[in-house]
């Protein structure tokens, strides 16, 4: 018997706990405010620049999960998976001045998000941007955007596409998953 009230005790909490937890936990869309193509110094392959701004109400809150979504094909067309890699730019941008020598090497390498793309139904590629949003709301780092680098260059160059997902003139968003910080521990 004292086994019995000791399960319903420990289940009355942990329902508790999870009830709690999924009251105090949101999901924000961020549009990507900038993006642009980066030639790259060997023009065997580009880059691709993502710029957006985190709202201040992530401040001080957990991100449990953040993605980057976008449509990319690969120049000229494949079938073949494509190895993305993201990392935080160190250094602000503007689509008007892009150079390699400026930009190309203006990230942090030890920080990395990757991704396969592929062909899919939906045409979109998710990029687990996780990391690399926490330090960017905790302040260790400053959002300057994402560098995104196909990591197996045999097949050319990347090409940023429009998707249907996404409002007019959108090439691209952020959906981040977070937890307030009134229960962050």
């Amino acid at each position: 018997m004292e086994m019995k009230i000791i399960r319903i005790s420990l289940i009355a909490r942990l329902f508790v706990v999870c009830f709690s937890f999924s009251l105090q936990s949101a999901q924000v869309t961020i549009p990507v405010t900038k993006t642009a193509t980066l030639d790259s110094s060997d023009k065997d392959s580009d880059c691709l620049l993502f710029k957006f701004d985190l709202p201040e109400g992530l401040n001080g809150a957990f991100i449990d999960y953040a993605e980057l979504l976008f449509q990319v094909e690969p120049e000229p067309s494949t079938s073949r998976r494509v190895v993305l890699g993201g990392f935080p730019l160190t250094k602000e941008w503007n689509e008007d001045n892009l150079s390699w020598t400026d930009i190309g090497s203006a990230y942090i390498d030890t920080l990395m998000a990757t991704c396969l793309s592929s062909k899919q139904q939906d045409g979109l590629t998710s990029l687990d941007i996780t990391e690399i949003a926490r330090l960017w709301a905790e302040g260790k780092t400053s959002n300057f955007g994402l560098i995104l680098r196909d990591l197996d260059r045999r097949d050319g160059k990347l090409k940023l596409e429009q998707s249907s997902h996404f409002s007019e003139g959108m090439k691209a968003e952020v959906r981040i998953f977070y937890t307030a910080s009134q229960i962050k521990k």
